[in-house]
């Protein structure tokens, strides 16, 4: 089981931040980094973050956030298409998610932190070989994050 406890990290549950207490990041802009097979999906009226995501199906790739606050959430597409990707935070795997879903959703939460020591934190996606290696689609599609202050 791919699973760590964050060093430092209470496990108490996330409690839902206002929007003073909260910044919205988009993957579009620099606050996420990305390796080079990530493909930007736009012009999306289906409930995406500002109409878009980024996603791609090829293992190995990363997508990079870092910020500073006391927790993040991180949003996705999830669907028929969708992979499997790791979500670690400050370089512990945290959470391992299923992009699958039998119908469709946008912007929906995929991994919500633990509460953090206040600071800058760094949380990676790792994309990673589907457990069925027949699929004809496996896209991990991030959504954005909205970071804790």
């Amino acid at each position: 089981m791919l699973a760590a406890i964050i060093a430092g990290a209470s496990l108490a549950p996330l409690a839902p931040a206002t929007a003073a207490q909260a910044q919205k990041i988009e993957l579009g802009s620099d606050a996420f980094v990305h390796t080079a097979h990530w493909e930007v999906v736009s012009g999306r009226a289906d409930g995406r973050f500002h109409g878009s995501s980024l996603r791609t199906f090829r293992p190995g790739e990363r997508a990079t956030l870092e910020f500073a606050g006391t927790a993040v959430r991180l949003y996705g597409v999830v669907g028929r298409g969708g992979g499997l990707g790791v979500v670690s935070l400050d370089g512990y795997v945290a959470y391992v998610v299923n992009f699958y879903a039998p119908n469709k959703a946008t912007h929906r939460e995929v991994y919500a932190s633990p509460q953090l020591k206040p600071g800058k934190h760094r949380l990676t996606v790792d994309v990673v070989q589907p457990h069925d290696r027949t699929a004809k689609a496996h896209y991990v599609n991030l959504d954005g994050a909205e970071v804790s202050l």
